[in-house]
């Protein structure tokens, strides 16, 4: 989530939720600190929330890091920012901890705030598992060296950094078949259209609140997060996604100047893919029904043989792969 916090409105959250059991002891775990005031479906959402994180972590592998879960109440935030002053990881104001949901150390990656709430935003297709990959994938941007030092025109490419952040939030949808890349992208499009603004535009307003928009507060947030995601999932499909998802942040790492490691990386100006960008998903249509059916998950995998969803994961003979794009093709590969 953005460094200034800016959440979907309170109205379009869902308290239907399923309480997942507790996180499967072969995983690695990040330390974990729990509000010892937590009430009972308060453990249950901190139960679930543990849960998707220790997930994420595995899946990006770095577990050193600290998560905070405290409880939805101002006595809950000020706990939590007691908690995070001990370890040196200050993650806002106690204002912003008791209005928000969720934090990640942007910098320097080392711990992460969660409020023991239920999480389900259905108009975004997301869930406290998508907010948890979210936001552990921003502590392994930092590990990758693209916010250690933040570097120079930071707030010129946090689409960048939201967006790869989507992307890792609904790949456990994407990868169990609970979505499909198609319907994602027209369930985002609605949003992301209702506004214009260039992606350097939108990645200030997560500063300044400036994107061209109707004034409506939860509208500007899903435009930024659909624009952004949408933006960085294209630039997977015309250059890799270990360029987008790694290689971007080395080198914003290596140049400490995240503008200037763009064009370094993919080979063009952000304002030559921004014109690509716009074009691309002003002209996206959703696939007839007989597309979306060719393109479906494949019931057969083996490595080298054909998968439909990028970055999808899956196993053969107990060892995970992934689909990647090799000669324009999608591929079961080696993770």
């Amino acid at each position: 989530m953005p460094i200034k916090r800016l959440l979907l409105a309170v109205s379009l959250l869902s308290c239907t939720f399923v309480v997942a059991t507790t996180p499967t002891h072969a995983l690695a775990e990040p330390t974990y600190i729990i509000d010892p005031s937590l009430s009972a479906l308060e453990q249950a959402d901190a139960a679930t929330i543990r849960n998707a994180i220790t997930k994420a972590a595995n899946e990006y592998g770095y577990t050193g890091f600290t998560a905070v879960i405290y409880a939805p109440t101002l006595n809950g935030a000020n706990w939590a920012f007691n908690e995070l002053a001990k370890i040196s990881c200050p993650l806002g104001s106690v204002e912003n901890l008791a209005s928000g949901t969720a934090i990640a150390d942007l910098s320097l990656g080392r711990c992460i705030v969660f409020k023991a709430t239920p999480i389900s935003y259905p108009n975004v297709a997301k869930n406290a598992e998508s907010v948890a990959y979210h936001e552990v994938f921003h502590l392994a941007q930092a590990i990758r060296g693209g916010l250690k030092p933040m570097g120079a025109r930071i707030d010129d490419m946090r689409w960048i950094y939201e967006g790869t952040a989507e992307i890792g939030g609904y790949q456990p949808q994407l990868s169990s078949g609970k979505l499909t890349q198609n319907s994602l992208i027209a369930l985002l499009r609605d949003s992301a259209m209702n506004t214009s603004s260039s992606l350097t535009q939108i990645s200030n307003a997560w500063v300044d609140d400036s994107i061209a928009l109707v004034s409506i507060p939860f509208l500007r947030t899903n435009a930024m997060y659909s624009r952004s995601y949408l933006a960085a999932h294209y630039l997977t499909t015309i250059t890799s996604n270990e360029k987008v998802m790694k290689d971007y942040f080395a080198e914003a790492g290596r140049l400490g100047d995240h503008v200037a490691a763009f064009t370094s990386t993919f080979g063009m100006t952000v304002s030559e893919f921004d014109a690509k960008f716009s074009s691309w998903i002003g002209g996206w249509t959703a696939p007839s029904a007989s597309t979306t059916k060719a393109n479906s998950p494949q019931r057969s995998v083996k490595i080298g043989g054909s998968c439909s969803v990028l970055n999808a994961t899956s196993k053969v003979g107990g060892k995970k792969v992934t689909c990647k794009r090799v000669a324009k093709r999608l591929i079961w590969t080696k993770s």
